[in-house]
Parts: structure tokens; sequence; C-alpha cells
């Protein structure tokens, strides 16, 4: 191990054993990420809990994932702890550990938001734009929107862009709109989708506008150069198109060469579309390309099998993965369950995402849409009825679902859970810790991947495999040789220093 983690480790146990609230803390972090000793969640959490009890503010928070998290999210919040009055305040907002009480996490939210906390801003001001335990105030909710989205804050932007597009709160201004859902956008956030499609919806981001938009964005970058790889390539025409993060292109590089390089994203990913019926932004999006991953995995998808692939995916977005999945595997029974009928719209309009059915053996798979909540829908699924099943959840989504997801799986089959989070540091470790320890507790095997830099996949097997990294990394080699896939998902995996295997 680094010597310099080494020693830190040894004199913060020096100082813990004099009770010392910091050392104890830090040393709890210590064990808690492997630094400078061997990993262990038990020892971490006797550590913060010893913190705790001399009121440390942040072991207080970062014991808030156990079963006495509203008691230790109040002590840190009585301290004008900022992440801890935002999260008591969700579990008044939600009813988790307390009587739901609207009114109280307003004040909660608005605690932590004085405190120019983004995140508290966004949910008051989401209290203001729908009445929730305080007067309903659009502008308000505006105002508040805006000094969250000031803060580079995804959901600000998006929020506060559909102010400006409806008229709430804002003198309604669609061009202002639009460059707030492209902010969000360029975040590569959850929101993204979204972002993409009101884009489409206001029409400013056809292809019909593309030399503006490059104008535009390049010169705010101080210029750009002509596109080498198919990767620099697809991300310029992916900004051209306002689809994803924009490249960061060199300085002093001449605009005609931008031009000639977006003509040739243009083709690019025209080509690919034909193909996969990609949207372009799936190129910038690593968790898109993660999302083959199970099928280089799993017996069941390699092409000279005909017997059948039923699977389920919650949450439609812009339906790219609908369209890449079914691509991948042509005989794929796909059910998709969407929550919003507006998303399920937006896709069929702007996507091409429509409902088909199989006409018989050999044929081409279906695709179901349902418009229905996805907890619910997987705990009423039959069980053993599908062979892969993907979802973005958080921790505790996940936890309260994960038995209801092993069941509605075959015993070959693969669960794929993408978990965003926003939190660093001890925070997100011990979401993480609590997310992992609940698909163990269902599932043989868990790989685990941090997928973007607040992305984490998860995939979790009913049954054991002998699979290590490097199996992995070859087979997902295979997949992209045998289905001529637009990016190198193999050299995703072995550069990746976050793949990991856990067994029970």
């Amino acid at each position: 191990m680094p010597q310099d983690q080494a020693e830190a480790v040894r004199l913060y146990r020096l100082a813990a054993e004099q009770k010392h609230a910091d050392a104890q803390y830090n040393l709890g972090l210590c064990y808690h990420m492997g630094e400078g000793v061997p990993q262990d969640w038990a020892e971490a959490a006797r550590l913060f809990r010893l913190a705790a009890e001399q009121k440390h503010a942040d072991a207080q928070y970062s014991l808030g994932d156990c079963s006495e998290a509203v008691r230790l999210y109040r002590l840190a919040a009585e301290q004008k702890h900022a992440d801890a009055q935002f999260n008591l305040g969700i579990c008044y907002h939600k009813g988790e550990g307390v009587p739901q009480d609207q009114a109280e996490a307003a004040r909660l939210f608005r605690l932590a938001a004085e405190q120019k906390y983004a995140s508290a801003q966004v949910n008051l001001g989401n209290c203001f734009y729908t009445g929730k335990g305080v007067p309903q105030d659009q502008a308000e909710a505006a105002r508040l929107f805006r000094l969250a989205a000031e803060q580079n804050h995804a959901s600000a932007q998006f929020n506060l862009g559909l102010c400006y597009e409806r008229g709430e709160g804002v003198p309604q201004d669609q061009a202002e709109a639009a460059r707030l859902y492209r902010l969000a956008v360029r975040q590569r956030s959850m929101l993204a989708g979204g972002g993409v499609i009101r884009l489409r919806a206001l029409h400013l981001g056809s292809p019909r506008v593309v030399p503006e938009t490059i104008m535009q964005w390049t010169r705010a970058d101080g210029g750009a150069r002509a596109a080498a790889s198919t990767g620099a390539a697809a991300a310029l025409c992916a900004l051209a198109l306002g689809c994803c993060a924009p490249a960061r292109l060199a300085r002093g590089s001449t605009f005609a060469g931008a031009l000639a390089a977006a003509a040739a994203c243009v083709a690019l990913c025209a080509a690919a579309r034909a193909r996969w019926r990609l949207d372009v932004s799936t190129f910038a999006k690593p968790y898109a390309m993660w999302s083959a991953l199970p099928f280089a995995l799993a017996p069941w998808a390699a092409p000279e099998r005909t017997d059948e692939v039923r699977a389920l995916m919650i949450g439609l977005g812009g339906g790219s993965l609908v369209h890449f999945w079914r691509a991948l595997v042509p005989r794929i029974e796909l059910d998709v369950v969407e929550l919003s009928p507006n998303v399920i719209a937006a896709a069929a309009h702007h996507f091409d995402v429509h409902e088909t059915s199989a006409a018989g053996p050999g044929a081409a798979g279906r695709l179901t849409l349902h418009c229905a909540d996805g907890a619910a829908f997987v705990a009423d699924a039959p069980a053993g009825t599908y062979r892969l099943v993907m979802c973005d959840l958080d921790v505790g989504a996940l936890v309260e679902s994960c038995a209801d997801f092993r069941a509605a799986l075959r015993p070959d089959g693969v669960l794929v859970v993408n978990m965003f989070l926003e939190l660093t540091g001890a925070r997100r470790l011990l979401l993480l810790g609590r997310a992992l320890q609940a698909l163990l507790a269902n599932f043989a095997e868990v790989h685990i991947a941090r997928t973007s830099p607040k992305n984490t996949q998860f995939l979790a097997f009913p049954t054991p495999s002998s699979l290590d990294r490097a199996a992995v990394a070859a087979a997902a080699v295979a997949l992209c040789a045998r289905a001529h896939l637009p990016f190198d998902l193999g050299a995703l995996v072995a550069a990746s220093d976050s793949y990991a295997i856990r067994r029970v």
C-alpha cells in the first residue's frame, strides 16, 4: 500500500484511540474505502458511530443509511448540516421513518437552500411549483430553480427550461428554454433524454440547424478542428445536434474544418443510425454502451440460439436503447414500462418507438409498451418470466424491490441496474454498499462497474458463473466483432479501474 496512506491510518488510529472525533471519522472513511487498510464496512460503521456519539455532524450524516437514519439526520440538521437538513426533508417528503409531512419537508429544504445547497433549492422550488407544503407560487419556484441552475445543477436547468417553455413564473421564451435544456443535456445527467425530447419538440435539435448550432458552440469553445477519430466525430455530431455533452475542441482551429468534420459526422451517425437506429447521443454515453454487456455474457444472446429471449426495460427515455437491444437480438420479446404517457407519446413521435407483434416462429420479436409503475409491474410479473431486466433505480427503490426482480428472472437471467448518484466520498460509498448488500442477499453473483463519474452499473446473476474480469473483457470484444458495434465495449471493460465481481 502507498506509504502515505499507511502513515495516515497510523496517525488517525493514534488520535482515534484518544477519542478524537475527527480522527474516528477519518479512520472510518479509510476502512470504508479500503485506503491504507483492508476494506471493512463494519469497522467503518463502528468508527462513524463513535464519532457520531460526540456530535460529529459528518459522522451522523454518514450513518444516516441505517435504521436510525431519521434520528441521526435530525442531530446533524440541528447543527445546520445542509446535507442532513436536505435528507431529513426527503424523509418527511416521502414519509420514510417519519409520518409524511410536506410542510416540514419544505421547511427543511428551505433551511438547506438558505445555505446555497443546490438540490434543496430545486426541491423547494418543486414544492412551490406544485403547492406541496407551501402556497403555490410559480414565480418563486422559477427563482429557486434559477439559483440552483447558476450552480450548474442539471435538474434545475431542466426545470427552469420548462418554466420558460411554458411561461410559468417567467415570461415565455423558447430560445431561453432551449439554452437551458442544452445546459442540462451537456452534463449527461439522467435528465438528458428528457432534454433531448424537449429540444426536438421545440424543433431546435434537427439536422437542418447543424451549421448554425456549430457556429454558436464552436465559437464559444474557441474554434474547432476536424475530428480524426470515430469517437471525436460522433461527439462533434452530437454537439451539433444538441444531443449530448459538447466536445472540447482545440483552440485556433479553423471554422471551415469544424464544418467539414460535422458533415463527416452526420454521415457517420446516419450510417450507424441506419444499422442500429441509435440516437446520436448514445455514442457519447458510456452507461448506454455498457448496456450491451449482458448480451456478451449471456449464452442465450448468441446469434445461433433460437430460444425465446424475453426482456423487461423499466424507463423508456428517448427509446434509443429499445432500438439497440432489438438490433442486437432481433428475436427479443421486450416489455417496456414507462410511468409517463407523455414520454411514450414523445418517443413515438420523435424516435419512432412503436409497439410491434411477432408473426410466428422465426419472426422478429415483439415490443410492448406499458404505461405503469415499474415497481408494481415487477411485483406482479409471473415468477421466472424474464431473461433480462434493466432499470434505473435509487438505492431505496432497489432495496425495496430487489426480491421482486430476482423472482421475475429466470435462473439464467441477468438484472442490470444503473444507479446515478451525485454524491461523493463516504456518502456515495455507503449508498453503493447498501445496494450491493441488497443484491448479494438475492443474487449469487454481482458485477460492478463505474461507467461514468456519477453512474454505477450492477449486473446481478441468479446463478454463479466462472467469469473473471479478463473473461468479461474477452466476451465484450467478441460481441463487438460479431455485431459490428459502433463503439469498443471491450476497451471500456479493459480500461475500467472499477470493474469488480462479488460472489456469495
